[in-house]
């Protein structure tokens, strides 16, 4: 990897294209949780 140079714009792209579906896998999670929560909550 040496003498390799990558703009800014290559590597912002590229963690947005890494990040994205971490965020909705955690957003997914965080949704089941809380409507797991909910149905514990009304059935007690």
């Amino acid at each position: 990897m040496e003498g390799f140079e990558a703009s800014q714009g290559v590597i912002a792209g590229g963690l947005k294209v890494s990040l994205t579906p971490t965020l909705y896998g955690l957003m997914i999670y965080i949704l089941s949780v809380v409507l797991r929560a909910v149905r514990t909550w009304r059935q007690a």
